[in-house]
């Protein structure tokens, strides 16, 4: 049998009666340098095999530790924690039968750190930065979930992630509070509680933190242009995003083109649709719009702002699922964005002009599904009676390449 045993914070005295036992009797243990600190001073007469980090996650390396504990009449994977959050056995307990091992957790440094501050964590999602390869993908999780009204427990991978983060939650002003711990269980120990424009001093070492939103404070996800950087740039109104977004149908985890992207409007509202696995380039050629459109989607990490001319740049982006195209399109423009899609993809066309509606005719390849048209009206008095006066309108060209 193999038992997989969580430390929790790090300590021999968080570690339950049966869990002592089983190292006492175990024939070999197994786990980090951390992990395996947990066992100073107690007297056992297992072999002990520690494990390194940057090549315990290889696959070939992943099958020999399973051997070897198979191998064992009693074995013990020990690491740090508790087993099911964010932790290398789970790589381990994929490869193996649920007959074949037994999990002892322990309270992690989240419960540790949530029963000090005393925060409950019934609608808690957690986060790793920590042993994440992307941490925007990381951010834009963490932003998404506290955007919904979740708590955020989140895994500090470093300094530069703690301060970029910190940077991007600033954004959102008093929306959301910080509790801090800092080397949890041991004698360097630092609990805090802050607000992301004013972080602590940031020292190497374990941070976790929790994000908690503050009630009645909301996350504006949906940013009405007032509250973004659009001076001198022709900007879409909230109501034409989301009609656009509807005949665009953005799904969970789509790659979507946003071309022409101006001040970032529309990317914004496209990043909360495809989630925190999806993306949204962005691209923008004007270099003033660019400065704004980075400033806007700084906290949207799964937006990838691209200066470049569209025509240019197509064909080095990641393929898209479906693509949103702003007004303004010239022929060659065109042509370059036709020839780069896959046949399938759907798009959605803002038309600015007349001459823009004949463009997409002249592609074999494209089939235009719908054109619609929207107009916003307001009443004015006309003599004694109230009357409309046309205020906008807007004209959609759905399609796809065939």
């Amino acid at each position: 049998m193999i038992y997989i045993v969580g430390t929790g914070i790090g300590s021999v005295e968080e570690l339950s009666q049966k869990a002592v036992e089983l190292l006492k009797e175990a024939d070999l243990i197994v786990g980090f340098k951390n992990s395996l600190s947990v066992l100073s001073g107690m007297e056992l007469r297992a072999e002990i095999l520690k494990l390194d980090i940057y090549e315990a996650l290889r696959e070939d390396k992943l099958n020999e530790i399973i051997f070897l504990l198979k191998g064992a009449k009693k074995a013990i994977l020990l690491v740090a924690g508790n087993p099911l959050i964010f932790s290398y056995a789970r790589k381990i307990m994929e490869k193996l039968d649920r007959s074949e091992y037994e999990i002892l957790p322990a309270p992690s440094s989240v419960d540790y750190l949530a029963a000090k501050v005393k925060l409950p964590l019934n609608d808690t999602i957690y986060v790793s930065g920590h042993n994440s390869p992307d941490i925007d993908l990381s951010h834009a999780q963490a932003i998404v979930s506290l955007s919904y009204g979740n708590t955020v427990c989140y895994f500090v991978k470093g300094e530069e992630d703690f301060h970029i983060l910190m940077e991007r939650l600033a954004r959102f002003k008093d929306s959301v509070r910080i509790h801090a711990g800092y080397e949890l269980g041991t004698g360097r120990e630092k609990i805090y509680e802050f607000s992301p424009e004013a972080p602590p001093q940031f020292v190497k070492g374990r941070w976790i933190l929790i994000l908690k939103p503050v009630r009645n404070v909301p996350i504006d996800y949906f940013p009405q242009n007032s509250s973004l950087r659009c001076e001198g740039i022709p900007v879409s109104r909230a109501w034409s995003r989301a009609l656009m977004l509807d005949i665009l149908k953005p799904c969970r985890g789509d790659t979507i083109w946003d071309l022409g992207a101006g001040s970032g409007a529309s990317s914004i509202w496209m990043s909360l649709a495809v989630g925190p696995q999806g993306r949204i380039y962005a691209v923008e050629r004007d270099k003033e719009r660019f400065s704004k459109l980075c400033e806007n989607v700084f906290i949207f990490p799964n937006v990838k702002p691209i200066n470049a001319d569209i025509k240019d740049v197509v064909r080095e982006l990641p393929t898209p699922n479906k693509v949103h195209i702003g007004g303004g399109l010239d022929r060659e423009t065109l042509k370059a964005i036709v020839s780069a899609l896959k046949p399938g993809t759907e798009f959605v066309a803002v038309m600015a002009t007349v001459e823009g509606i004949s463009l997409f005719a002249e592609f074999e390849n494209v089939i235009v599904e719908d054109t619609l048209m929207f107009s916003r009206f307001r009443s004015k008095m006309l003599g004694r009676k109230r009357t409309f006066v046309g205020e906008h309108i807007l004209i959609l060209l759905k399609g796809r390449k065939v």
